[in-house]
Formats: C-alpha cells, sequence, structure tokens
C-alpha cells in the first residue's frame, strides 16, 4: 500500500463532501431558524482540528448574525466552565463524535442548562445521540489518521449554518453570504485541481525550511489548521500569526531559511496584507502567498492561486485544501508516511477510556 494514499485521496474528495453537505440545505435551514429563534449566546467546543473549525465559526457568527459567539477548547470549557446563560447553544463539533473532552464538555454544557447541537462525521456516535440536535457533516469515511475533508466539511458547516441565522435574522449581507457559499465545492474542486502540481513543486523548493503561516480574519483559524498538518505529518517546526502581528515580534524570526506562508484571499485588509510580504521579501525571507489578488499573482513565481472569484467570506474550506496538500507532499517528500503520523492514532486509549483525535 502506497504512503499517502488515503492522505491524498481523500484531499481530493473534498468537493464532492462538500456537494454533499450543501444538499443539507433544509436541514441546515431548520437548525438556523431555531439558532436565530431561541438562542442569544453560541459556544463552540471541540479539539484539536475541530476546534480550529469552532474558530471558524465564532467569526462568521459575529460577522453575519445577532447571536454573540465564542470558541474554545473542549477542556478548557470542562476546566473554566461558568454559571448558566439564559438561551445559550452549545455547538459541539467531532469527526468521530466520541472524542472524550468534547463529549464530556457537550454533557456538561447540557448539566448547565445550555442546549447542544452536534456537527459529526458519525451520526451513530455517542455525541450524536445525546445532543439536542444533531447537523451530520457527510464528509465520508476518513481512513487517514489526519484530518482532511472533515476539517473542510466542519468549516463549511458552521459558515452555512451563521449564514442561514443571519438570513433567518434579517441581517445584512448574510442572504448574499449564503448564495456565496454554493460556489464553494466548485471553487474547491478548481483549487485542487489547477494546483496539485505547483504545491508539488513549492515542496521540493522549500523543503526542509522552518515554516511560518499568516493568516487573517476567519482565515487564522485556518492556518492554525495548516500548521497542524505540517508538524502531524511532516515532523516539521510550523508556527502561526495573524498577519499584521507578525511586524510585533516575529519580524525577527525572518531570513532566508524561513519560509512564509500567507493565506491572502481578495479582502478588505489585503492592501496592508501585501505591503507586509513585501517587507518580509525585503529582508529575504521566502514568501508563497495562497492568493487571487492581481497584484500578488503577477510578481511572484511563489504561489498558490486561487480562483478569481474566492473572497476572504467564503475562502476557508478552498484554501485548505492546498495547504494540506502542501503538508501531505512534504511528508512524502522526507520519506514518511502521512497516513500514519508518528504517535498519532485515530483513537487514543488512556486509562480505559478511549479518546478520539479531534
Amino acid at each position: 500500500m502506497a504512503a499517502g494514499q488515503y492522505t491524498l485521496k481523500e484531499i481530493r474528495e473534498q468537493p464532492s463532501s462538500l456537494r454533499r453537505l450543501a444538499r443539507s440545505s433544509a436541514e441546515i435551514g431548520e437548525l438556523s431558524r431555531v439558532t436565530a429563534k431561541q438562542f442569544k449566546e453560541v459556544i463552540f467546543v471541540g479539539c484539536g482540528s475541530s476546534y480550529y473549525a469552532g474558530m471558524v465559526g465564532e467569526f462568521f457568527f459575529r460577522r453575519f448574525t445577532g447571536v454573540s459567539a465564542s470558541a474554545l477548547p473542549a477542556s478548557e470549557f470542562i476546566a473554566y466552565q461558568r454559571p448558566t446563560i439564559w438561551r445559550c447553544l452549545a455547538i459541539a463539533l467531532s469527526r468521530s463524535g466520541e472524542t472524550t473532552e468534547t463529549v464530556e464538555a457537550a454533557q456538561l454544557a447540557s448539566r448547565m442548562g445550555f442546549e447542544v447541537l452536534a456537527l459529526t462525521n458519525n451520526e451513530k456516535s455517542t455525541l450524536a445521540q445525546e445532543a439536542a440536535h444533531h447537523l451530520p457533516i457527510r464528509a465520508g469515511p476518513e481512513r487517514s489518521v489526519v484530518m482532511t475533508k472533515t476539517f473542510s466539511c466542519l468549516v463549511y458547516g458552521v459558515q452555512l449554518l451563521a449564514a442561514g441565522v443571519g438570513v433567518a435574522q434579517k441581517k445584512k449581507g448574510a442572504d448574499a453570504f449564503l448564495r456565496a457559499l454554493e460556489s464553494v465545492p466548485e471553487l474547491s474542486m478548481k483549487t485542487i485541481a489547477g494546483q496539485t502540481e505547483r504545491v508539488q513543486g513549492l515542496v521540493r523548493k522549500h523543503l526542509k525550511l522552518r515554516t511560518i503561516f499568516l493568516g487573517s480574519g476567519a482565515n487564522f483559524p485556518v492556518a492554525l489548521e495548516a500548521a497542524l498538518k505540517l508538524r502531524e505529518t511532516s515532523r516539521v517546526s510550523a508556527e502561526t500569526f495573524h498577519f499584521l502581528e507578525f511586524r510585533h515580534g516575529p519580524m525577527a524570526e525572518v531570513s532566508d531559511d524561513v519560509l512564509v506562508i500567507a493565506l491572502e484571499p481578495r479582502g478588505e485588509s489585503s492592501p496592508k496584507h501585501l505591503e507586509l510580504l513585501r517587507e518580509i521579501a525585503e529582508k529575504k525571507g521566502r514568501v508563497v502567498a495562497v492568493t487571487n489578488i492581481h497584484e500578488a499573482v503577477e510578481k511572484s513565481d511563489d504561489l498558490i492561486e486561487l480562483p478569481s472569484s474566492v473572497d476572504e467570506w467564503i475562502s476557508p474550506p478552498v484554501v485548505i485544501a492546498p495547504l494540506q496538500l502542501f503538508a501531505c507532499f512534504c511528508s512524502l517528500a522526507l520519506g514518511l508516511n502521512p497516513d500514519k503520523p508518528r504517535h498519532l492514532t485515530n483513537v487514543v486509549k488512556l486509562r480505559e477510556t478511549s479518546r478520539s483525535r479531534g
């Protein structure tokens, strides 16, 4: 069995997985209407990649709804829970639906008076069965240990939910956001098909460099996920910073043995971000922009090009796919097997308790 075959296969299956989730529009719409009507606050909980997806959810709920939102690692929710807040919804995210901390956080939330909505890839899981509401993300089986298509579906799911809540509340921009999200599966397919060869070339050029990811807004947690994929699969150092925070200390790290991968789909802050990338290049840092901004595409050979219609609002499940490929190809180039990362398994058993990753 070839190394990495499951990881690569599951990355390439993302457009199909996203299409299946998009066909759940009636289910998502009903959950959105209930959320818009009944809840004043949402708390996202999850572990690892699922927590990062929750951070994306927090961003879009804050942007497009009138519901207050926050995201916490499930373990932090358990350790530092606060008194029940009236009309509060806990959204628990988990690939397996058996992640110990996430299940415990959901159970605790229920005891505290929260209502619980679970997003999982396993309709028969403990989390799905115990939650008051369940949205199956329908990513399909994931045989690789690392989470790829499930992460994208969790992200797409929370985007659709936020857009739906905003539409139900008649919030400005929510309807346009929901319509724009319809194009995500097709844009994901174009990105994966069009950039795979380029990503392989970037891996050959920049292999073994220290890697820093930059992201902003909803793409900051996506940058965190990209760094996690690189650490999991390739055992290399990877850090993540908010774009403009990079000037405030981390700039000291820039040298010709540092690779900066910048998640920069077209957005309102793009001019400031591009100026920062120019500063990094002037200091001999190596920069790869994941972008569709004409100026960046025109002036750089080191880029991963996004379809022109991708903007910062719909970009998270599109942007992550080529970065998953980057991690997978790095792992293979280093003689490793990204399907089976060292010290990691789908389920870790501790003291007779099954603990699932993400």
